[in-house]
């Protein structure tokens, strides 16, 4: 009896793992497991090709004539594929979009998730030092939201609500102001 159980329950949570990704269940089957950027950066020979799912923060974003090459620093992602701290990172990677991306959506510091395919590495100076860049040719990318300035900044979470005289109504009065 207990077996019968423990499948559907399976059945029922693999599909949710799954939905909760910022990267669509297509592009997540063909790339497969998760892979280790360090153990991608070690053995890109072995990775030339093939699709992976990478994450971090954009460092810069340069348009060129057909392409847009968005230099991102590495970050581990969490269980929805999203960037999680920077201080995690293990190094960088380029993302070689097509067409235009406007450098001000794309901005330094945006967090970004990439479905790509492995190209050769590229070698680029940071300061004085050589440092080796992964590439990845663009299959989907996902730009992952800002907070929307003013949304939870006003009497729910930036005051303490005993202090402001309508704590009972501030749904109403928050929008108010704006």
């Amino acid at each position: 009896m207990k077996f019968p159980l423990r499948l559907i329950f399976t059945l029922m949570v693999i599909p949710l793992l799954f939905s909760c990704s910022v990267i669509s269940t297509g592009m997540k089957t063909e790339a497969g497991p998760g892979v280790d950027f360090s153990h991608v950066m070690a053995f890109t020979d072995g990775y030339l090709g093939q699709t992976v799912i990478l994450g971090g923060y954009i460092i810069d974003t340069e348009n060129r004539e057909e392409i847009t090459l968005i230099t991102v620093l590495h970050s581990p992602l969490d269980m929805t594929d999203s960037p999680v701290a920077k201080d995690s990172s293990q190094g960088r990677f380029i993302v070689v979009a097509d067409g235009f991306l406007d450098p001000a959506v794309y901005a330094k510091d945006r967090r970004v998730t990439v479905a790509g395919v492995v190209e050769r590495p590229e070698f680029r100076r940071v300061g004085t030092k050589k440092v080796k860049y992964l590439k990845l040719r663009s299959r989907e990318i996902y730009l992952h939201t800002e907070g929307v300035p003013g949304y939870y900044d006003h009497d729910y979470f930036g005051r303490d609500p005993f202090m402001h005289p309508y704590h009972r109504h501030s749904l109403y009065y928050r929008w108010r102001y704006y």
